[in-house]
C-alpha cells in the first residue's frame, strides 16, 4: 500500500479514536469543577483536533470576544483538568474549567479586572482565587483586588484601591495564606514593586510592602513580576526594574534584592520558578537583542546568576513568557514571537539540549501561560490578540493523543 495513503488512513482512525474517547471517558473531577454551576457565553462542547502545523499539539479555541488573558491565568489542578481565567469584552472577568464535555465558563461579578492571575489552593480542596488590576479607562481608577469562590458564590474584595496602582499582579495561594506581588503609585506617581499577604479569612495590612522604587514612569515591561514560594513556603519573585532583571526574597522579616541581569532593557516577561533543588530559575525578554533569555541560579563560592539565550532565532522573538519545570528538572517555556505572532515553545529535558517549537502559527500571539499535568506534559493558554480569542494547546506523546484518550478533559 502506498505510505503516503496508509498514513492518510491512519491519521483519520487516530482522529476518530480521539473524538470517540474524547465524548465518552469520563474523568475524575475535583471537588470545585464537580461544583462548578455554570454556563456564561457559550459553553463549548466540542473537543477540537489539532490546528497547529506543528505535529504532536492538540489546539482549540476557547472563547472569542476576550480583552486579556493573565500571564499566571492557566492551572491544571490535581485531576489533570485546566482551569483559566481571562476578562470578557462583555461579562468582565470569566473563570473557565474544562472537563469531559468541554469548556463551562462562569462571570465572578467583578468588571474591568485587566491582568488576571489565577491559583488553586491545593491545601482547601483546590479552592479557586483571582487576583485582578480593577483598571477603568478615562477614570483614573485602579485598585487591587481578589475574588474566590465560597460554595457557590463568588467573594469579591478590594485590597488597595489607590489611583494607578494594583497592575501585573502575581498571586499565590498556600493553605489559605494569600500572597500577592503588585504596582502600587503613592500620591506623587512614584511606582514601587510592592508585596502584600493575608492569611484566611483575609485580614489585608493598610500598607503594602514596598520592594523597589520603580521611578515616575514605567518603560514596557518595567514592574512585570512572578512570585512563588520556595520549598520553605517563603515567597520569592522575578521583576523588572531600571531596565534590569531583579529577583527579591524575604529574609528574616525583610526583602532583599539582587540583579540577575544588568543588561540594558531586559526583564521583560518574567517567570519565576524553583526545580526539584530548590534552584530558581527565570525566564525573559531581552528587549536589546530581542530574544528569550534564562537565568539560573550556580551553585557555588560563591554562587552566581548564569544567563543564556534560549531563542534568538527571529528578529524579535520572546516576549510574554511563562516557565514550568518539571519533577525531573526538565524546563518548560511558552513565548511569543512578536514578530509573526507564532505561539512558541521551548523545552529541555534533563541531560538533553534546548527543543524548539512552533506550537501555532494561525494567530497573533499577545501572552501566554503555562502548566504541567500530573505526567509533565505541557499545556498553554495563550491571548490571540488579532481575533480577540483565547486559545488552549496541549501536547499528545507517542503519536496517541494522550490527554484525550486517557483523561478526557
Amino acid at each position: 500500500m502506498n505510505r503516503k495513503l496508509l498514513s492518510t488512513i491512519l491519521a483519520s482512525v487516530f482522529s476518530l479514536i480521539v473524538l470517540f474517547l474524547g465524548n465518552h471517558i469520563l474523568t475524575q473531577q475535583s471537588a470545585w469543577a464537580a461544583e462548578f454551576p455554570g454556563r456564561v457565553l457559550s459553553d463549548s462542547t466540542s473537543l477540537s483536533i489539532s490546528q497547529s502545523t506543528t505535529p504532536g499539539w492538540i489546539t482549540e479555541t476557547v472563547t472569542e470576544n476576550v480583552d486579556e488573558l493573565g500571564a499566571s491565568a492557566l492551572v491544571i489542578d490535581s485531576t489533570d483538568q485546566p482551569h483559566l481565567s481571562f476578562f470578557h469584552s462583555s461579562d468582565d472577568l470569566v473563570y473557565a474549567v474544562r472537563n469531559s464535555s468541554g469548556w463551562h465558563f462562569q462571570p465572578v461579578g467583578v468588571d474591568y479586572a485587566w491582568d488576571p492571575s489565577l491559583a488553586l489552593d491545593a491545601a482547601d480542596n483546590e479552592r479557586p482565587y483571582i487576583a485582578y488590576n480593577g483598571f477603568r479607562f478615562g477614570q483614573n481608577s485602579y485598585s487591587l483586588g481578589i475574588v474566590w469562590l465560597d460554595g457557590t458564590t463568588w467573594e469579591n474584595t478590594v485590597i488597595v484601591n489607590s489611583a494607578n496602582s494594583g497592575q501585573h499582579p502575581s498571586l499565590v495561594v498556600d493553605d489559605k495564606k494569600v500572597f500577592i506581588s503588585f504596582i502600587l503609585a503613592d500620591p506623587s506617581l512614584i511606582y514601587y514593586l510592592s508585596y502584600i499577604n493575608s492569611s484566611w479569612p483575609p485580614v489585608w495590612p493598610a500598607t503594602p510592602t514596598q520592594i523597589e522604587n520603580l521611578g515616575p514612569s514605567l518603560y514596557s515591561g518595567e514592574g512585570h513580576s512572578s512570585l512563588v514560594l520556595d520549598s520553605y513556603g517563603s515567597p520569592c519573585m522575578s521583576y523588572a526594574a531600571n531596565n534590569h532583571l531583579n529577583y527579591a526574597f524575604l529574609h528574616n522579616s525583610s526583602w532583599v534584592t539582587r540583579t540577575v541581569d544588568s543588561s540594558a532593557n531586559v526583564g521583560a516577561f518574567n517567570s519565576l520558578e524553583f526545580n526539584p533543588l530548590d534552584i530558581s530559575y527565570i525566564s525573559y525578554f531581552n528587549d536589546t537583542a530581542d530574544d528569550l533569555k534564562l537565568a539560573h541560579w550556580q551553585l557555588g563560592l560563591p554562587g552566581y546568576w548564569a544567563t543564556e539565550t534560549v531563542d534568538g532565532d527571529g528578529i524579535r522573538v520572546g516576549g510574554h513568557t511563562s516557565l514550568a519545570i518539571d519533577s525531573y528538572g526538565g524546563l518548560h517555556i511558552s513565548y511569543c514571537d512578536l514578530d509573526y505572532g507564532y505561539l512558541k515553545y521551548a523545552t529541555h529535558p534533563v541531560s538533553a539540549p534546548w527543543q524548539i517549537e512552533i506550537v501555532d502559527d494561525s494567530g497573533d500571539c499577545s501572552g501566554t501561560s503555562l502548566a504541567l499535568d500530573s505526567m509533565g506534559v505541557p499545556h498553554i493558554a495563550y491571548y490571540d490578540y488579532e481575533n480577540d480569542r483565547i486559545i488552549y494547546a496541549y501536547r499528545y506523546q507517542y503519536g496517541v493523543y494522550l490527554p484525550l484518550t486517557l483523561r478526557s478533559y
